[in-house]
């Protein structure tokens, strides 16, 4: 009997230490540990200096057009003073590896990594510093441009192509489906009126 197919692996550490870090350049790495699993893979990689964090983007999560447009943004906001977790190259001068895993193709970045703690918002001064770091963020971000294309958070993205999603599941439940299709699209316009009306508009973290 074949192997059956896998929606979602988890990459070894052993092999990504022998076989795919070698490829940023870092030097001396002493370590690299499974950190947290989200929407991608994060893992810490150690070196004999400093840590680093290795992202692993989930199979067909993020095109790779739309992963190059994060990594411009990141370089945008670094060289313009932001202090923010940024991309590193690999040898050959590129930012993003390609992986074949079981699923298929996915993508890994590697960043620096920022020391700290979980910030305690039931106090003032970390609410205020955390607002101004996110201010400064925005502000860096106005002057952004990038020639690649990523999805935008628009009516389509978040309301249409879910909706189309969901129709499949409720052919048994028309009444289900009739009351989510018309809320549908009374949320719409209202989420399109707050589009147009809106002063914040820019890339989301």
């Amino acid at each position: 009997m074949p192997p059956l197919p896998v929606t979602y692996s988890v990459t070894c550490t052993n092999a990504l230490l022998h076989e795919v870090i070698p490829q940023f350049n870092i030097d001396n790495v002493t370590g690299c540990e499974f950190w947290c699993q989200g929407l991608n893979e994060s893992y810490k990689v150690a070196t004999v200096n400093e840590n680093y964090l290795l992202r692993i983007y989930r199979y067909q999560w993020r095109t790779l057009e739309a992963i190059q447009f994060e990594v411009d943004a990141l370089l945008h906001l670094k060289d313009n003073g932001a202090n923010i977790a940024y991309p590193i190259a690999t040898k050959g001068g590129e930012y993003i590896i390609s992986l074949e895993a079981p699923e298929g193709k996915r993508y890994a970045i590697l960043t620096t990594y920022i020391k700290g703690d979980e910030a305690d918002f039931s106090l003032p001064e970390n609410v205020a510093l955390y607002a101004q770091h996110m201010a400064d963020i925005h502000q860096k971000s106005l002057q952004f441009q990038s020639n690649k294309q990523r999805f935008r958070l628009d009516v389509k993205h978040l309301i249409s192509e879910p909706l189309q999603r969901i129709k499949p599941y409720l052919k048994q439940r028309p009444d289900d489906w009739l009351f989510i299709s018309e809320y549908a699209k009374t949320l719409a316009l209202r989420l399109q009126y707050g589009f147009d009306n809106s002063l914040d508009i820019g890339f989301c973290h």
